[in-house]
């Protein structure tokens, strides 16, 4: 996510559409199978995997981001026209279109990936086992570990899915506290694993080691999990946070009294939410969760990424202030189909603004303004827009500790810390805890240039003294009697 991490968590953000034609040479006749290709980013590089197989006269595919834990979506279209080697695909989720041209020479695919601006991506054919090996992280444990491992199953029985995941508890003893993880915005599996990194593994062994169990689970419609990720939101995900508390309370090893709920990024909203309703939540950690509502949120957050992105002071405050206007209707148009005509003025602004004048040469302003407008509609956007902390933060009568990077452009530190400062206080609740760590990003992570992409170039997962930080303050919560 630039907006919040869904856009983030699988390749980057934007607004859509491009077309590119290239001059090709000998084509190929069957480009069924699997292709790779490096997508460089700007300060970081992404490995990406195209599947491609037949279906009819044509093909389908999908796109799988390596170094964001394989996360996977179908190509809403993938053609290939062989009189002149175009491979094309969009997925309109991501907002992604790529037009490559078959280069004999090569034996690869070459062209461009846009979403929200032009990447050169080539794509061939490699060693599928060389070229998607896992990077190891200096942080993430090997097995085998000094605790139990079990993998779990257990039902959302509201909306009909089961969540698959992963409980780890010391060998000995128990009933154990345990706490719950909870992932950021983007599909993603029971490590929340992202640009080569797996925090919630790293957080699962560095807690269980200090005598808390920890459940981790594969977000709905991921790895094991079964449900329909590009359908949901955060209210999909607040059920299926509530699902893992009502397993947990059931089993004899757990102590159904110290059940806290940890949240990283959006799952810092998820997990709050859970906790003002469900009073069995002993205790709520948010690492860089939201404290301020929506559409605040994701303004500042554009403006922040623009300026990462090198864009001088007064483009980035122009950008935040259009996209908050866009936000704002947005918000205002429950009927997703007519955005594109409410929004039209910002529209046409941020076209002016957003795209290079080479990038205007392909994409108009019709693609533009469409695909932008199905962007800000999504189910996932649209409850990230609707975001208020004022309904949910004042009714948590359990302890929080509330953690952000100073270096954050996703979820600004200072505001979003004093929102939970606020809100919860206003309900009375004094057990608020918050803590800003300088040097450090939205994963917690040391940083030099502090952009989205950088997170892939840095070999540290999680600052240890965020770990030992947190730790030290769950330790405190779950000794209480």
């Amino acid at each position: 996510m630039t907006y919040l991490k869904r856009f983030t968590s699988f390749l980057l953000c934007g607004s859509l559409l491009v077309m590119l034609t290239i001059s090709a040479s000998a084509q190929i006749k069957d480009i069924s199978g699997d292709w790779f290709g490096t997508l460089d980013v700007g300060a970081g590089k992404l490995r990406l995997q195209l599947h491609t197989e037949k279906e009819g006269t044509g093909y389908k595919g999908k796109l799988i981001s390596i170094d964001q834990g394989n996360a996977t979506l179908q190509a809403d279209t993938l053609t290939y026209n062989e009189s002149t080697g175009e491979l094309r695909f969009v997925l309109n989720k991501l907002q992604v279109v790529y037009t490559g041209v078959w280069d004999s020479n090569k034996s690869a695919f070459s062209g461009d990936f846009y979403q929200g601006k032009n990447m050169k991506l080539v794509l061939k054919k490699e060693n599928a086992a060389s070229f998607t090996a896992k990077k190891i992280r200096p942080q993430t444990p090997q097995q085998p570990y000094p605790y139990d491992s079990e993998d779990v199953t257990f039902p959302n029985e509201t909306d009909h899915i089961t969540l698959a995941g992963t409980l780890t508890k010391p060998k000995s003893g128990g009933p154990f506290p345990v706490v719950v993880l909870i992932t950021g915005s983007g599909p993603q599996n029971r490590n929340e694993e992202l640009m080569g990194h797996e925090p919630f593994l790293i957080w699962a062994d560095y807690l269980t080691k200090q005598g808390i169990a920890v459940l981790r689970y594969d977000d709905r419609g991921v790895g094991k999990s079964t449900g329909n990720y590009a359908k949901s939101g955060i209210p999909d995900f607040f059920r299926d946070a509530q699902a893992a508390v009502n397993y947990l309370a059931t089993r004899s090893d757990i102590d159904p009294k110290k059940i806290g709920l940890m949240g990283h990024s959006e799952g810092g909203v998820v997990a709050p939410m859970v906790a003002a309703e469900d009073k069995r939540v002993a205790f709520v950690v948010s690492l860089a969760g939201v404290g301020i509502n929506g559409v605040e949120l994701m303004a500042k957050q554009n403006y922040l990424v623009w300026k990462s992105n090198g864009k001088t002071e007064a483009e980035a405050l122009e950008r935040e202030k259009l996209m908050r206007e866009l936000f704002i209707i947005a918000n205002a148009t429950p009927n997703k189909n007519e955005l594109g005509k409410k929004a039209k003025t910002v529209l046409e602004q941020l076209y002016a603004t957003s795209l290079s004048e080479e990038e205007k040469k392909k994409v108009t302003p019709e693609m533009f303004n469409l695909q932008t407008a199905m962007s800000v509609s999504s189910p996932s956007i649209a409850a990230i827009l609707n975001i208020q902390p004022e309904k949910y933060l004042p009714y948590i009568k359990c302890p929080v500790l509330a953690v952000n990077g100073e270096k954050d452009i996703q979820v600004q530190a200072d505001e979003n810390l004093q929102g939970f400062d606020t809100q919860i206080k206003k309900g009375g609740n004094k057990q608020i805890t918050t803590k800003k760590f300088p040097g450090l990003n939205h994963l917690f992570q040391h940083c030099t240039t502090c952009t989205v992409a950088e997170y892939a170039e840095i070999d540290e997962t999680v600052a240890p003294a965020v770990l030992q930080y947190v730790g030290a303050w769950m330790q405190t919560q779950v000794r209480k009697k």
